[in-house]
């Protein structure tokens, strides 16, 4: 299950400034093991997502290419172990992240 708030600043960056940061993410968990991973991408582009647990360690790392407007990806966390961790995707030079818990 994913914890988010839209009134915890924590839990996304950068979607005030969507027109001139390029992207905005938000995440849902779709079951145990897959995390619905929504990128509004001002641009067509190749984004960087990264999964960082609360130490800084990058868990992993994966490049998608977005299109311009919504771009849905799925994200395998079957074999992460329950916690706290923010997804960053970058585009064009611009980043955005959220946070999620694992249950």
């Amino acid at each position: 299950m994913i914890v988010y708030s839209p009134t915890d600043p924590a839990c996304v960056n950068g979607i005030n400034e969507l027109t001139a940061s390029q992207i905005a993410i938000f995440s849902n968990q779709k079951d145990p093991n897959t995390i619905e991973l929504t990128l509004n991408a001002v641009n067509p582009g190749k984004a960087i997502v990264t999964m960082i647990d609360l130490s800084g360690r990058i868990i992993s790392t994966q490049t998608v290419y977005v299109t311009k407007g919504s771009n849905l990806e799925m994200l395998n966390v079957a074999n992460l172990a329950s916690g706290t961790y923010m997804i960053r995707a970058e585009l064009n030079g611009t980043q955005a992240q959220t946070k999620v818990v694992k249950f």
